[in-house]
């Protein structure tokens, strides 16, 4: 009997370890599988992401672009400003430097200005035209 005992746990062990093995195969191949579609939608993932960045990038350069081009009309439009208000504004008077444009009229006298058509100023990017009338 005991002999019969020893050989059906054997058999048992077998049909175990038969299934164990089984077991292990098939779930190698489910991670397998369930890696490779998590792969694949990372790769995906992925995908979309340097799509989405290349464009954002060229979305930069483009206000980037634009920006600088804003920066330099600014520039512009000040250095423009700058030059108006030396060649329109009264001059300082100090000890240390002459006027560079003399008030010839006294300062009580009152002067009316007449009809000036136009003054041109030679700038870097080319001739501005500015026209002044009844100042």
């Amino acid at each position: 009997m005991m002999e019969d005992c020893l050989g059906f746990q054997a058999q048992i062990a077998s049909v175990i370890e038969i299934l164990a093995n089984s077991a292990v195969v098939e779930i190698c191949k489910l991670v397998d599988a369930g890696y490779a579609a998590l792969r694949s939608q990372m790769d995906l993932e992925l995908e979309k992401s340097q799509k989405e960045n290349d464009a954002l990038r060229q979305r930069l350069q483009e206000m980037d672009v634009k920006m600088r081009s804003c920066e330099k009309r600014l520039r512009r439009s000040r250095q423009r400003e700058e030059m108006y208000a030396v060649h329109l504004k009264p001059p300082e008077v100090s000890g240390h430097h002459q006027p560079l444009v003399t008030l010839h009229p006294a300062a009580s006298e009152v002067v009316t200005f007449h009809h000036v058509s136009q003054v041109n100023i030679n700038q870097h990017n080319g001739f501005v035209r500015m026209i002044f009338n009844n100042i």
